[in-house]
């Protein structure tokens, strides 16, 4: 296995690992374009209604996608866990599609939630 790892010469077809860390990763700007969309919404959504400073909002829009960002490894870290166990030696397409799109989805409703509650606590609390 180490070896497989190691050599930068092997044939795609031979280890497909490296096509499944390709796909995910130009997936990955569309991923955190998507984040921030839906922080800026939220955030110029309710910035009128409670106010906060700016470079507060900012941090805690870095800190959140950058745990976005390590969620997201789950994708392509499912994957191989199922290609492994399940013997699959080709990609599958369909496999990653849908572990792209579920991903996508909780984690848009996981940063509106997010943001939801952070503001709500923020006007309860006045802190």
């Amino acid at each position: 296995m180490t070896k497989e790892i190691d050599n930068d010469f092997l044939p795609e077809k031979e280890y497909p690992f490296r096509e499944t860390l390709r796909w995910w990763e130009r997936k990955r700007i569309r991923y955190n374009l998507s984040i921030l969309a839906v922080q800026s919404i939220v955030i110029f959504e309710y910035w009128k209604y409670v106010a906060h400073e700016l470079k507060e909002l900012i941090i805690t829009s870095i800190f959140f996608l950058f745990a976005a960002n390590i969620s997201y490894c789950l994708g392509w870290g499912i994957e191989f866990l199922i290609s492994y166990y399940w013997k699959i030696k080709q990609p599958l397409q369909s496999l990653r599609v849908t572990l792209f799109v579920l991903g996508m989805l909780f984690s848009l409703i996981t940063t509106l939630a997010f943001w939801e509650q952070f503001f709500w606590l923020r006007t309860i609390f006045l802190f």
